[in-house]
Parts: structure tokens; C-alpha cells; sequence
């Protein structure tokens, strides 16, 4: 509605005041960061309990390969 864009919303801008800390991160970001495995993992954990975060880490690159077309991320 149109009262709600009133306030400011992340949804509708970019805040550019605040330490680095606080940087824009887009929703899909936090979704992703929420999921059960990847926001209880540990740098320590071994590679087999490791593999769903690498998947992400691997397609995220391979799409900005794609996308920026560089030759490597």
C-alpha cells in the first residue's frame, strides 16, 4: 500500500549510511543463509557434511563467469 512505502524498506532502496557491516544484502542472500545446513556450518566440519555449501559457492561462480564473461571467478 502506499502508506508503507513511507518508511524506508530495504525492499525499496539501497541505505547507503552505516559502517561496511551494514551493507545491502539482497533477500535471496538471507534465504540462503538461513538454510539449516549452511547456517549451522563450521569451517572445521569435514568435506563429506561440506559438499551443499561448495555446490553454492561452484554455481554461484559458473553464473558470474556467465554473466561477466570472464574466464574465471
Amino acid at each position: 500500500t502506499r502508506m508503507s512505502t513511507w518508511n524506508y524498506a530495504i525492499d525499496l532502496g539501497m541505505y547507503p549510511l552505516g559502517s561496511c557491516t551494514m551493507k545491502y544484502n539482497p533477500r535471496v542472500n538471507e534465504a540462503v543463509a538461513r538454510v539449516e545446513g549452511i547456517a549451522n556450518g563450521h569451517p572445521y566440519q569435514p568435506e563429506k557434511i561440506s559438499q551443499g555449501a561448495l555446490r553454492i559457492i561452484k554455481t554461484l561462480s559458473e553464473c558470474l563467469i556467465e554473466i561477466t564473461g570472464m574466464d574465471a571467478i
